[in-house]
């Protein structure tokens, strides 16, 4: 099976829709890492690795954290739900096994250290472990079928769409049930003189920046899905150079603004940029760009502890503004979805009236305009907008006069007629049969639209295959 990589852009619009089929996103993903499972198996491994490399580098530079805020959720938890959502269950053990090797891995940090450092630490650890491994697990199985519920009773959206929107409602409710777990076991095993809220590090101001945190993380959820679902094509990489100098002016935001002004700043710019950027480009410019300058300066990293309470409404409105981008990212991804359905939709369509060797239509009662679709303009040699009269004069008198008649009836609603001997660019007179439609009072009460069907009795000698095969041929040519 071939990758989305090495397809035109003209066929992964035929990959990205899949058809008709609502289920596009993450089924076909799941579809060819099971045909290719190294490659699947080793692009994801190595990316989560050095997504953890990478965070326990910034923290270093940044400074530490505690263990209790470091853990909610663990910054490999997006590694169980993605890898949960991407791959089939019964390869759930892939992103389990990447998560304990991560996990273990963090353990060596100094901000995770103290669940090594005594019976207490080792059973606060092992909570935390088994949090979030299940939390992870459980949210990427129930988002998946309540989102298909929720899709098929609004019949509006895809249902891989609202499983995406769950995951991200979902994350800053787990990052808090991870952190409250985890202080109930403080709570019950730890010494008498630490059963304090603050013991562990736990305090409100922690629980706040565990929800900031979770939100942070729903939103690198939804960027690694995209990377690896939706790649970005040919034609949407040439946009990357024009994007330098915005990334100029993160960059200097980044570097010169103090740190919680930055946050609001950048989360401003990438909002702005959600709403004019392809999906996929902004999730490239985030994980190749954001992220690495995220890291490097300490951004969406660190809890902010100060007395000043604009600090806390500055780092909650940075918070609100990286929700924002993340609806933003997927109503956009949901427009895409439902405009490549439409296409598949309507180029399968207009095969099928081509080979019926007719064609649909749109009439303006007011101005005499005609709007003619593709088949049609090819069937008639006329342009795809023309003037009713050029339109009538394929027809004879009498089979023009009767569809003037009834496209001008008011009253019309819908109706059939026949006209015949259509004389049609120099090809034999045929007959053709007409459906006819008036537009919704609310929206185009002044259109009456179309579809013609030759119905020309087949020749004498043919069999009905043949004279489909000779339509087919005609039309082609």
């Amino acid at each position: 099976m071939t990758s989305p990589e090495h397809r035109s852009d003209a066929s992964f619009r035929d990959y990205w829709s899949f058809g008709h089929d609502a289920e596009a996103i993450l089924s076909r993903w799941r579809a060819e890492a099971e045909a290719r499972p190294a490659v699947y198996v080793a692009s994801f491994s190595v990316f989560w690795l050095l997504w953890t490399i990478g965070y326990m580098v910034a923290l270093q530079w940044g400074g530490s954290v505690n263990a209790p805020i470091h853990s909610s959720p663990h910054i490999a938890f997006s590694g169980v739900v993605t890898g949960a959502l991407l791959f089939p269950k019964h390869n759930w053990w892939l992103p389990m096994a990447i998560f304990t090797v991560l996990f273990a891995a963090s353990l060596f940090g100094p901000e995770m250290r103290y669940f090594l450092s005594n019976e207490t630490g080792m059973t606060l650890g092992a909570v935390s472990f088994a949090l979030n491994l299940g939390l992870g697990l459980a949210i990427s199985y129930g988002a998946p079928q309540l989102g298909g519920v929720l899709a098929r009773k609004s019949g509006r959206f895809c249902p891989d769409i609202v499983t995406l929107g769950l995951i991200i409602l979902a994350l800053p409710v787990v990052a808090v049930l991870i952190h409250l777990g985890e202080w109930g076991v403080v709570r019950f095993s730890a010494p008498e003189a630490l059963l304090r809220w603050e013991g562990f590090g736990y305090s409100s101001e922690s629980l706040w920046h565990v929800l900031h945190r979770g939100v942070r993380g729903a939103m690198v959820t939804l960027v690694v899905v995209l990377l690896f679902v939706r790649p970005v094509t040919w034609a949407e990489a040439k946009m990357l150079p024009f994007l330098v100098p915005l990334l100029g002016v993160v960059v200097w935001i980044g570097t010169e603004l103090e740190a919680v002004y930055a946050e609001l700043a950048v989360a401003t710019l990438v909002l702005a940029g959600a709403f004019l950027i392809p999906v996929s480009v902004m999730a490239v410019v985030i994980i190749l760009f954001i992220w690495p300058l995220a890291l490097w300066a300490g951004l969406f990293v660190l809890p902010y502890q100060s007395p000043d309470p604009l600090v806390g409404v500055i780092e909650g409105n940075a918070s609100v503004l990286v929700a924002l981008i993340a609806v933003v990212m997927l109503m956009r991804l949901q427009i895409e979805v439902s405009e490549c359905r439409r296409e598949a939709h309507l180029l399968t369509l207009n095969r099928l009236i081509e080979l019926a060797q007719g064609g649909s239509f749109a009439i303006d009662r007011k101005t005499g305009d005609v709007w003619l679709d593709g088949p049609a303009c090819k069937f008639t040699g006329l342009a795809e907008k023309t003037e009713l009269g050029t339109f009538l004069s394929l027809f004879d008198d009498d089979s023009a006069a009767r569809f003037v008649k009834t496209v001008f009836d008011r009253s019309l609603q819908r109706a059939l007629i026949y006209l015949h001997s259509v004389e049609v660019k120099d090809r034999a007179p045929a007959d053709f049969r007409i459906y006819l439609i008036s537009g919704e009072a609310r929206e185009k009460p002044s259109f009456v639209y179309g579809v013609a069907v030759n119905i020309t009795p087949v020749e004498h000698g043919k069999t009905p295959d043949q004279a489909l095969d000779s339509a087919a041929g005609d039309t082609s040519g």
